[in-house]
C-alpha cells in the first residue's frame, strides 16, 4: 500500500513538474513581440533584434537583425549591420544584405537599389540591370517604363528600362505624364512625347499639366492651347488658362472666370469672381459674394459643402 502511494505520489509530482517545465518553456518561447504577420508567418522582436517565425512556430530566421520589414509578395526587407537585403519565407536570402538602400521589385521585375552613394537597378537574381550611376532618382519606373534620374544631383534626364537616354541630362526639373513629358531649364519649359521628340521647344514661360491631349501654355506673355493630336497651336485672348480637367479648362479675363472646352471655345461664360477646375463633374465658383457648385453646363447644383482642395485655383500669371 505504501509503495503504491509513493508510486502515485511520484507520478503526480512528475506530471506537476512536467507541466511547470512546459509552462516555463512556453513562457520563455513567447518572450518576444510580434511585429507583423504574413500568411501565418510572424516577424518577431526581442531585445531590439528581429527574426521570423513560420506557421509551425519554428524560428526560421534568427533574432539577430536590426530591422525586418513586413513581407511583400513573399519577401521581406532585412537590415543587417546597416546593409539591406531580402529574405524569403524559407529563411533564405533572396538578395544578400549588401545595399545601402533597397526598394520593392517593380512590375518590370527590377528593384531600385543604393550602393556606395549611387542608384541603380537589380533583378531577382541580384544581377545589375541598370548600372549604379545615378546620384538622385525621382521615382521608380512608371507604367511606360521611364524614370527621371540625375548623375550629378543637379541636372535631370529621363531614361528607359534599357538605360537609354530619352531626355538629355540638362533639365532642372522633369515631369512625366501618360502621353507626354514636361521639361524645365532656366525657368523655361518644353513639351515632349514619350520618345523624347519635341512637341513644344524649351521657350515657354508656362506649360500646364493637363488631363488629355490639349495642353495650355504661355509664351511671350500670351496664353494658348496646344492640340497634341493635330499638333496645332492656337493663341487665345485670356489672361490665364488653367489645366484641363474632365474636358474643361478654367480661364480668366479682366478678373472674371469661365471655362473652355477642348476645342478652345468658351462653354461657360466668364461671369464668376472665383472658380476651380472640375472634379467629379462639378466645380466650385463664387459670384456677388455667394459660393456654390456648378455642373458642366454652368447650372447651379444643389447645395453641399464646398471642398476647395478639389480642382485647381487659377492664379493670375
Amino acid at each position: 500500500m505504501m509503495k503504491r502511494t509513493l508510486l502515485f505520489g511520484n507520478i503526480f509530482i512528475g506530471i506537476l513538474l512536467g507541466n511547470l517545465i512546459g509552462i516555463h518553456l512556453l513562457l520563455a518561447r513567447k518572450d518576444y513581440r510580434i511585429v507583423s504577420r504574413y500568411n501565418h508567418f510572424q516577424i518577431i522582436e526581442k531585445n531590439q533584434r528581429m527574426g521570423i517565425m513560420n506557421p509551425q512556430g519554428n524560428i526560421i530566421f534568427p533574432l539577430l537583425y536590426e530591422k525586418i520589414d513586413s513581407f511583400h509578395y513573399g519577401i521581406a526587407r532585412v537590415t543587417k549591420d546597416k546593409k539591406i537585403g531580402y529574405v524569403d519565407t524559407t529563411g533564405k536570402w533572396e538578395i544578400p544584405p549588401i545595399y545601402d538602400d533597397l526598394y520593392l521589385f517593380n512590375s518590370f521585375g527590377s528593384a531600385l537599389a543604393l550602393q556606395n552613394g549611387k542608384y541603380g537597378w537589380i533583378n531577382k537574381r541580384n544581377e545589375t540591370v541598370i548600372p549604379f550611376l545615378y546620384k538622385n532618382v525621382q521615382s521608380d519606373f512608371n507604367r511606360n517604363g521611364q524614370t527621371i534620374v540625375s548623375k550629378d544631383g543637379q541636372k535631370y534626364g529621363c531614361i528607359n528600362l534599357r538605360n537609354e537616354t530619352i531626355l538629355d541630362f540638362i533639365y532642372d526639373r522633369i515631369e512625366l505624364f501618360d502621353i507626354y513629358m514636361l521639361g524645365e531649364k532656366d525657368s523655361s519649359q518644353g513639351l515632349y512625347d514619350l520618345q523624347g521628340k519635341i512637341l513644344l521647344p524649351l521657350t515657354y514661360e508656362r506649360i500646364q499639366k493637363s488631363e488629355g491631349p490639349v495642353i495650355p501654355f504661355k509664351q511671350n506673355g500670351k496664353w494658348g492651347i496646344y492640340k497634341s493630336i493635330t499638333q496645332e497651336k492656337v493663341y487665345l485672348p485670356y489672361d490665364s488658362i488653367g489645366s484641363y480637367q474632365e474636358g474643361l479648362a478654367c480661364v480668366t479675363k479682366d478678373d472674371k472666370f469661365g471655362y473652355l472646352d477642348l476645342s478652345g471655345e468658351p462653354v461657360i461664360p466668364l461671369k464668376f469672381n472665383f472658380a476651380t477646375g472640375f472634379h467629379h463633374q462639378h466645380a466650385n465658383v463664387s459670384t456677388h459674394g455667394y459660393r456654390f457648385s456648378i455642373d458642366k453646363e454652368g447650372n447651379r447644383m444643389p447645395h453641399h459643402p464646398i471642398n476647395y482642395f478639389f480642382g485647381i485655383l487659377i492664379n493670375k500669371l
